[in-house]
């Protein structure tokens, strides 16, 4: 019997500011689609936040490493793989595959790389190559060219003239990236991407800073059938990163023509670059002349496909799986509700998707951090809605509870926010419309398009409409269609969210579900994700008992939530495996938890008190569980003892400290005996945070540390996971009060130990424990060494800060 073909698959390694975790959800669905193509799948990763490797039927073998030259090249001797995948691990995965083919490893095994030819990625590596390539085609591109030194960089602004974009190439931290204005800015801006640049380059581009940006997303089979999977349109213009934009879908400002053609030039550049799977084309648009501009290529994943696949229902990470794989777009077989030769269909949509960047500058204290070409945002938020006000305000609700913060910021210190657009920009834009701004005058303070701002002039209309009409039926029924929340309307009418819901109540204004239909319900399909409207028809139906209700993490921000959606898809997973029909509610596009391997049914909704309780409502759930979620004892299905509500441990915060070791032991508590499932040592210093499992102990620290967590256990503590902490001070170990581990500490014990530890705590919920399951677990512990290293945004954002484990944004696993 022959053996089934490798794949080996390079993981994105640990999260960090450029992707927040769309890589490794995209990584369970299109590994799935290669198994049912009869690959075998080995991933090469360090984070210990991909949840892949946990998930039954993705993985196959897994190697915990950095994804690196050496790595790889380790990996492609042993396992003589017949394909290479890089295109999950982000641009960084296709410059170590440009140097793996490079080095003649690829050859000599007959490696073959899917998604596209070596020659490809070699373009993809190096803008000025791959711009001679689509002007071949006859693609309009900014000019581009790699300078060594100040005196090319002057030479080539001379031609194109001000402004300019300068970055490093292959920067070896961060983007650095800049737009200049004068000569002086050049020199330095040079100068700094050079220094930062392996190659000692920088790329001087022409800026198209103003224009209006356009993202395409292609998907190619290897025949060269090719279809458009969405075409979205960045609210921000081209000046800020796509990544900091509010992106909609679909279009609302283009012309027909327009669409058309930017489409023509994505499928010629798609089938000029011979790639298999999908491509996303960024285009810059003059609306003025018509004239538009490729500014940027990417034949891999990344986070525009994860919010293509959640707002068009269309399943591009599973369909992408098969064609790497070989399969045509017409024989592809989806399921889970899709009908036949879905994958060969372009989605159509019968809403409004949004999604929203969520930045962390408060968190860092970081103050008048004006957007630029560098991206800043650490996660992302989803808004659906019929109409976009609707998708606006869902999206907003989440980020924004105070929605009128800036009611008391004066007219000169407005304008600013205005003109150097900083994070949040829509809150101040609403604001100005509210005092009275034009909305051309707007157009011209804040480069957005008019269409924009006279649709934020509507839901001002609606505000006041609500003031002067407080606890009037047609006004809130209203509100409630445009997308206003209780909250909101709340603060308008000065009552408090339970009167708005008995209003609500009382006037028969319901909310309804929709499905997220790739086909807008022109067929059959039933993919099982919803979405809320007030409309008359209800589309969602309860899932069949027992049934647990499960509230995501929401959008990733440090501290680290890319861990905490990690751990819920843990919980998820026995869940399904106890028998429980497993309901998400979560509006993070990147979220594994949006995945029927995981979830049996998904409601994209802000996981706010109005919407969970309405979904409880329909659903009625025997169990809740959410991350220390604060509202849910309030929920009626809670109170009146229907639904049990369980919180997962709560993220620990932790200040900063000049340099700190802490000796941790860590324990299980069933109520009746204590399981030790470790000692860790954590090492906090201002350069980096470090925790290591089974660490070297000073001689009889061990013992006294175990002494003192085992007297901190008593019969008093429920049932859970718990962390005693001790610090040497003066050669004397101070014991800290014993406390529940941050979800991040779950994730690593659970990797180090072996045991699942949100398995072990779903079935001490559901009374379901073993002690000799968990007994025989244990006995195969790991006991080697392994560290966990935190990473931090602060060299991406260009802040000189002292670490701080609350503003942890990804991580690096070694074992030893």
């Amino acid at each position: 019997m022959t053996a089934e073909p490798v794949v080996l698959i390079i993981g994105a390694g640990a999260d960090n500011l450029q992707h927040e975790g769309e890589l490794n959800a995209a990584l369970v669905k299109v590994a799935q689609a290669l198994k049912k193509s009869g690959y075998q799948t080995h991933l090469i990763d360090n984070n210990p936040f991909n949840v892949a490797p946990e998930l039954p039927a993705v993985i196959d073998h897994y190697s915990v490493a950095a994804p690196t030259v050496a790595n790889l090249t380790r990996a492609i001797e042993q396992l003589q793989p017949a394909a290479l995948l890089p295109t999950l691990g982000g641009r960084a995965a296709l410059q170590v595959t440009e140097r793996l083919a490079t080095s003649g490893i690829l050859n000599k095994y007959g490696v073959k790389i899917m998604g596209m030819p070596v020659a490809t990625i070699r373009q993809v590596n190096n803008p000025s190559v791959l711009n001679q390539t689509l002007k071949q085609i006859g693609a309009t591109t900014k000019k581009i060219a790699p300078v060594t030194t100040y005196a090319d960089a002057r030479d080539l602004v001379d031609e194109i003239g001000f402004p300019v974009v300068v970055r490093s190439v292959v920067p070896q931290a961060g983007s650095l990236r800049r737009i200049v204005h004068d000569y002086h800015e050049l020199q330095l801006a040079v100068s700094t991407a050079i220094q930062h640049s392996p190659s000692h380059q920088a790329m001087v581009q022409q800026s198209l800073a103003g224009l209006k940006e356009i993202e395409v997303v292609v998907a190619r089979d290897q025949s060269g059938m090719m279809m458009q999977l969405a075409m979205v349109e960045d609210l921000d213009p081209i000046g800020i990163h796509a990544g900091d934009s509010v992106a909609v879908l679909p279009t609302q400002t283009l012309l027909d023509r327009q669409i058309q053609d930017m489409r023509d030039v994505a499928f010629k550049i798609t089938r000029k670059l011979r790639v298999v799977g999908i491509n996303h084309v960024q285009f810059a648009l003059n609306q003025l002349t018509g004239q538009f501009y490729v500014i940027k290529n990417s034949p891999y994943f990344d986070r525009l496909a994860t919010f293509v696949e959640q707002a068009t229902g269309y399943p591009v990470a599973r369909v992408y799986g098969h064609l790497v794989a070989g399969k045509l777009l017409r024989d592809i077989r989806l399921d889970h509700g899709l009908a036949k030769h879905t994958a060969a269909m372009e989605p159509v949509l019968d809403r409004t998707a949004i999604r929203l960047p969520v930045f962390a500058n408060d968190q860092l204290g970081v103050q008048n951090k004006e957007l630029t070409t560098e991206k800043q945002s650490v996660g992302s938020v989803l808004g659906l809605g019929r109409s976009l006000l609707e998708a606006l305000l869902k999206a907003l609700g989440e980020l924004h509870p105070d929605f009128y913060a800036l009611a008391d910021l004066g007219d000169e210190e407005l304008d600013q926010l205005l003109i150097h657009p900083r994070p949040n920009r829509l809150l101040p834009v609403f604001e100005a419309i509210r005092r009275g701004y034009l909305t051309s005058e707007l157009s011209e303070l804040t480069k957005l398009d008019q269409y924009y701002l006279d649709q934020f002039k509507r839901l001002t209309e609606l505000e006041n409409r609500l003031l002067q009409a407080p606890k009037d039926r047609a006004a809130l029924t209203a509100a409630k269609y445009w997308g206003f929340s209780d909250r909101l309307i709340g603060q308008l009418w000065q009552c408090s969210v339970t009167e708005l819901r008995a209003l609500r109540q009382e006037w028969q204004i319901h909310r309804t579900f929709k499905e997220v239909d790739p086909s807008a319900g022109e067929l059959a399909q039933h993919p099982g994700t919803y979405y809320a409207t007030f409309e008359m028809e209800n589309e969602s139906q309860p899932v069949a008992k027992p049934r647990v209700l499960l509230l995501g993490a929401g959008p990733r921000t440090l501290g680290n939530g890319v861990a905490n959606d990690y751990l819920l898809t843990r919980v998820a997973a026995e869940f399904k495996r106890q028998g429980y029909a497993v309901v998400v509610v979560e509006d993070n596009p990147n979220s594994a938890l949006l995945n029927r391997a995981v979830a049996t049914k998904c409601y994209l909704e802000p996981r706010d008190y109005e919407r969970v309780a309405a979904i409880m409502a329909l659903e009625r759930p025997d169990y809740l569980v959410s991350l220390a979620c604060p509202f849910t004892a309030e929920l009626p299905l809670v109170k009146a003892g229907t639904t049990r509500a369980l919180a997962l441990p709560p993220a620990s915060l932790t200040a900063p400290v000049a340099h700190e070791v802490r000796y941790q032991y860590n324990v299980f508590f069933d109520g009746h005996y204590t399981y030790p499932l470790g000692i860790t040592r954590l090492l906090l210093t201002p350069a980096g945070i470090k925790t290591e499992f089974a660490p070297d102990l000073p001689a009889g620290l061990g013992q006294t540390l175990t002494q003192a967590g085992e007297a901190a256990v008593s019969p008093e503590l429920a049932p859970g996971l718990y962390q005693v902490e001790g610090q040497l001070i003066d050669g004397q170990l101070a014991i800290q009060p014993i406390h529940q581990p941050a979800p991040w500490m779950l994730v690593f014990l659970s990797q180090v130990t072996g045991l699942d530890l949100a398995a072990v705590w779903v079935r001490l919920a559901l009374q379901k424990f073993s002690v000799r399951l968990l007994t025989a677990a244990m006995q195969g512990q790991r006991r080697q060494a392994t560290r966990l290293e935190a990473l931090f945004p602060y060299a991406a954002l260009h802040l000189n800060r002292s670490t701080r484990l609350s503003e942890m944004m990804g991580a690096r696993l070694e074992i030893e």
